[in-house]
């Protein structure tokens, strides 16, 4: 029997090897063919044009309070005139958010073998992109993955290095945590509304924590923080573009709480979660890891003792609501967007995938001396072998992000979108070497079929909207630049 165990350990490790190396592997080969849509070149153009802070003041007066998201306007390859860097993007995506998860799993628990904990922080990060609403929303689409995406890395960031400030007693190490703290606080608040809400929630907590807490010194600890962090949100929440934006999406007879769009978020946010779990990723995820318990125990003494009392049902509930006021945060103030905004809610599953990667292990410890655990434990490796090869063969045999890319890729569609994008490129650069008063490029369509890692928006017929054909024209430093077939012109 033991001999069964070892083997079928030696089996999972490779089984869950080969599905992160299989998601990462096509997450990887869609940034290698993706390319960057209109608006991703109309916001990196001021920046890049006028500087940093000067476009960032810009857009913050009259569009959003979204600071630091303005700041990474101007932080990026499109920003140096590096188309191909673009390509980069998705990929340091990925590690972002590798990384931060593995710093904030590395906080909260210590573990027999460092391979575990990067076997976790991969399956973590593959099946939250194997299971988001909209990827290129979340990933492939830069200036759309500095609002969806970053903010929750910068967030494993943040806290974890709260955690590691209040408990370190070396004065040189603590001031580096403060820091650190410090840094990815102001840059997550900086990047999403919907985030504005985790935080808030966050800063209270840890307010609450540092009043009761029974160590001392941990209280003049955090008040630094709690001052930053309500300082960066006043900041936020206060900048003139956030009225006139939320002035633009104003429904007259949605009166104040907007009834109709608490009602739509209902029933959307009902969708998001059936579908969460129905694809079998997070449940076979949880099985995984509530086996896996043994090799992992809790790093600090109020980890350990909140696992042992409610404090994971408490989480579990607090996550989930989380998650559902994240989304309201959208729903309430755009009252005037209709259908189902797939990218909100590449944000708002994090805090529920987050049920299952640190809520279970905590149940786990909690259950860890229940004869129904001490019963299962001993052909855990057995269980976990048949729970590696189901989320396998959901990853390989069903509709998921990573099939889809997959499917593309075998019908030749990332090809050619790659060439349609390279052959503008082409064009438009041939059009401004021409020595004439008026430079013209006239580019063509982009063919359907790369929606696994492309989502728009493009040129419209006809310079409608015109404001893309703008984002082109500006970018490039071209005169015009019109879709294949237009009749309509810049200049008449």
């Amino acid at each position: 029997m033991m001999k069964i165990e070892k083997v079928t350990g030696v089996l999972n490790v490779i089984l869950i090897s080969f599905f992160i190396a299989w998601c990462l592997g096509w997450l990887f080969t869609g940034a290698w063919y993706c390319n960057p849509n209109a608006e991703d070149l109309s916001l990196t153009s001021l920046p890049r044009d006028i500087g940093i802070i000067p476009s960032t003041v810009d857009v913050m007066s009259h569009y959003d309070g979204r600071y630091f998201t303005n700041i990474l306007h101007g932080l990026n390859p499109l920003a140096c005139n590096w188309l191909t860097g673009y390509k980069l993007m998705p990929v340091f995506g990925v590690l972002f958010l590798a990384v931060s998860f593995y710093f904030f799993a590395d906080t909260l628990f210590i573990v027999k073998n460092r391979g575990v904990l990067i076997l976790y922080a991969g399956l973590f990060t593959t099946v939250h992109f194997a299971t988001d609403p909209s990827l290129p929303h979340d990933l492939y689409w830069m200036v759309s993955s500095f609002v969806y995406l970053y903010p929750a890395a910068l967030t494993f960031f943040w806290l974890g290095s709260y955690i590691r400030y209040i408990h370190v007693r070396d004065t040189g190490n603590s001031f580096g945590w403060f820091v650190a703290t410090a840094i990815f606080l102001f840059a997550c608040i900086g990047l999403n509304e919907m985030f504005l809400v985790s935080n808030f929630i966050l800063l209270v907590l840890i307010a609450i924590f540092a009043i009761f807490a029974s160590e001392r010194g941990v209280l003049p600890k955090t008040i630094p923080v709690l001052l930053i962090g309500f300082a960066c949100i006043a900041f936020f929440v206060t900048s003139p573009g956030i009225s006139d934006r939320a002035a633009t999406q104003r429904d007259p007879t949605a009166g104040l709480l907007n009834i109709a769009g608490l009602i739509h978020a209902v029933k959307d946010y009902q969708v998001t979660v059936i579908y969460l779990l129905a694809n079998g990723f997070l449940i076979f995820s949880g099985f995984i890891i509530l086996l896996s318990v043994d090799s992992v125990s809790p790093r600090y003494k109020i980890i350990e003792q909140g696992a042992k009392s409610w404090f994971p049902e408490l989480l579990a509930l607090g996550l989930s609501g989380v998650s559902f006021l994240m989304a309201l945060a959208y729903y309430i103030p755009m009252q005037t967007n209709i259908g189902y905004p797939a990218r909100v809610f590449d944000s708002t599953n994090i805090p529920l995938q987050l049920v299952f990667f640190v809520v279970v292990p905590l149940l786990a410890f909690q259950f860890r001396e229940s004869d129904l655990l001490k019963g299962i434990l001993p052909y855990k490796n057995r269980v976990v072998f048949i729970a590696a090869i189901c989320i396998t063969v959901v990853v390989l045999f069903t509709g998921n992000n990573i099939s889809r890319i997959c499917h593309a890729y075998s019908a030749g569609a990332l090809q050619k979108f790659d060439n349609t994008m390279h052959n503008r490129y082409a064009i438009i650069s041939q059009a401004k070497q021409n020595n004439l008063c008026w430079q013209v490029a006239t580019i063509d369509s982009i063919t359907p079929g790369n929606s696994a890692i492309y989502y728009g928006p493009d040129l419209g017929y006809n310079r409608n909207p015109v404001y893309w054909n703008l984002a082109y024209e500006i970018y490039f430093k071209v005169d015009e630049v019109k879709r294949e077939g237009d009749v309509a012109q810049k200049i008449q």
